[in-house]
C-alpha cells in the first residue's frame, strides 16, 4: 500500500519519513514522482481510529485476571484482560501459577551491622 498517488501520472508514491519529513500537518511538503519525475506538493493529515470494547469489570462485573509473563517470576502481576488493570497476586494465585515469594531482606546481616563503627566505645 502506497502513501499517495502522483497527481500527474497517478503512479503510487511512498514518502520517505526516515528523517521525520512529511509528518508536519501545518505545512505543504514537496515530493518528486519516482515515475514521471515531476514535482508536486502534498499535505499530511493524521487520523485516529478508536476501537471501543465492552468492559463489564468497570460496570460491577468481574475482572478477568491472568498472570503477566515476567522475569524474574516473583515480579509477576495479575492483569485484567478487559480493562488492563493490574494488582499483586493473592497467595492462592501465587500457589496456582507457581509464583515464588519476593526475596526479602529478613535474616540478612551486613558487615557494617555486625561490626561496631570505627572509633565507637565498647
Amino acid at each position: 500500500m502506497s502513501d499517495m498517488n502522483c497527481p500527474y501520472c497517478n503512479a503510487e508514491q511512498d514518502v520517505n519519513h526516515d528523517d521525520g519529513e512529511g509528518y508536519d500537518e501545518s505545512q505543504k511538503h514537496e515530493h518528486e514522482c519516482s515515475e514521471c519525475g515531476k514535482n508536486f506538493t502534498f499535505r499530511t493529515t493524521i487520523t485516529y481510529r478508536y476501537e471501543p470494547a465492552k468492559a463489564d469489570c468497570l460496570n460491577d462485573g468481574n475482572h478477568q485476571w491472568y498472570p503477566s509473563k515476567t522475569y524474574p517470576k516473583h515480579h509477576t502481576r495479575m492483569l485484567c484482560r478487559t480493562c488492563d488493570d493490574f494488582r499483586d497476586p493473592t497467595p492462592e494465585e501465587k500457589a496456582e501459577h507457581g509464583i515464588p515469594e519476593r526475596p526479602g531482606k529478613a535474616g540478612r546481616t551486613t558487615a557494617s551491622a555486625a561490626q561496631p563503627a570505627q572509633g565507637a566505645k565498647l
